[in-house]
């Protein structure tokens, strides 16, 4: 569909239909029109490039992205308005201030003004005053510059060759949303709960209903193909620099690169199978809230993890068969209700074989090591010499609870 800039007066449409496509790395919006007129304005953030957007309709379409205008809106007509009404009463306070200091002037040339200085001295103390309070009053009122009801939003406007029946708006965004896990261990019950949530802020100008949500947890691929081919043996100038592939340089690289491109396209591929789909999100202008997209319950056994060789402290662990991959992020950990830690970047694969989970040190179990050199030999010669060393290594409880210890 053809696509170009223009400039038209457009009156504002709402979506009948809204959808946010979320990649780990990107973020895509879609928005629907049903009935549209055949021109007409929707808006969308700060930071969306004129090259992301796409408008598709019943016939061609034109565009064009531009900042909003914020001296025509009601709260900045009042505002700008109440500048300019202090600004008068200053030049007022100031004329009075002259005319009272004229008049003083004048006095001094009569034998009256030894019996009118108090009374000029109250009158320009008063003056003073009221001139510092208006000057206070005109700091406050500029420094609360009214800010448009669409800032941080950017118009655009559309004019198509017919009045189509349905309108789609899409537009990318490439800062990546903040996600989050949640793991909860219940070490009474023996199971693991784990949630995995996203951070949604409602990026459209005014509240919205019924929003749509797709997560995706793989990257948004660019690139859907691989570049063209050609055997590294019989390379030649114009193969290199036809624009279509890779670059002369890049062509040089060893074969291993191309190896390392499979990979990574066919491990997409099958990360891509898993979608979440989640319909009925309600935000109101502005709103930010965390959405819960999935969640896994497990069976698991609680253990203890005695490091005898490195730390000489004690962990609990949790050994459970996870039912689906976890998606790397900030992920905050529960046991008993008492959260435990939050790595800033955490992530888990499912095995066909139970995981392992490190839940933190346990600090009721008391770990001790002492170095033994009770093994010696005496020598042909009647002299004793070390010849082996061993420790002495001791685990108690002191927990009301009964505990499973693994030595390492």
């Amino acid at each position: 569909m053809k696509k170009v800039l223009f400039l038209v007066a457009s009156t504002l449409a709402f979506a009948n239909e809204n959808l946010i496509e979320i990649y780990t790395d990107q973020t895509i919006i879609t928005q629907k029109f049903s009935d549209a007129n055949s021109s007409f304005s929707a808006f969308v953030p700060e930071g969306v490039e004129s090259e992301s957007i796409t408008i598709n309709g019943d016939c061609d379409a034109n565009a064009n992205l531009k900042k909003i205008s914020e001296e025509n809106s009601q709260s900045y007509i009042k505002w700008k308005q109440e500048v300019v009404n202090l600004n008068n009463k200053l030049e007022a306070l100031n004329a009075r201030g002259r005319f009272i200091e004229q008049a003083l002037i004048g006095e001094n040339k009569s034998n009256d003004v030894t019996k009118r200085a108090d009374e000029f001295y109250k009158f320009s103390l008063e003056n003073i005053e009221k001139i510092s309070a208006a000057k206070s009053e005109l700091e406050a009122l500029k420094e609360n510059e009214p800010k448009s009801e669409m800032a941080g939003f950017l118009q655009l406007d559309m004019k198509f060759a017919c009045s189509p029946k349905e309108a789609t708006l899409s537009y990318m965004d490439d800062e990546a949303p903040k996600t989050l896990n949640e793991i909860y261990a219940d070490t009474k019950n023996k199971n693991i709960l784990i949630k995995q949530e996203i951070l949604l802020t409602n990026p459209f100008a005014s509240d919205v209903k019924n929003l749509k949500l797709a997560i995706y947890p793989t990257r948004y691929q660019k690139a859907l193909a691989p570049s063209k081919f050609y055997p590294w043996y019989e390379e030649s100038e114009a193969e290199a620099d036809d624009g279509y592939g890779a670059s002369k340089n890049m062509l040089r690289a060893a074969k291993v690169a191309a190896e390392v491109a499979d990979m990574r396209v066919q491990r997409d591929e099958n990360e891509f199978a898993k979608i979440w789909k989640i319909d009925g999100i309600n935000l109101a202008k502005g709103e930010s809230k965390y959405i819960t997209y999935d969640t896994q319950k497990m069976d698991a056994n609680f253990s203890v993890f005695a490091d005898f060789y490195g730390s000489l402290k004690a962990y609990n662990v949790a050994s459970f068969k996870l039912n689906d991959d976890l998606t790397p992020a900030k992920t905050q950990f529960y046991v008993n209700g008492v959260s435990v830690g939050s790595p800033s970047e955490f992530e888990m694969k499912a095995k066909d074989e139970p995981v392992q989970l490190f839940l933190g040190q346990n600090e009721l179990i008391e770990l001790k090591k002492e170095r033994l050199n009770k093994f010696k030999k005496s020598s042909f010669l009647g002299k004793e010499r070390i010849s082996e060393e061993g420790y002495e290594i001791s685990v108690k409880n002191n927990s009301s609870k009964s505990v499973d210890v693994t030595l390492v």
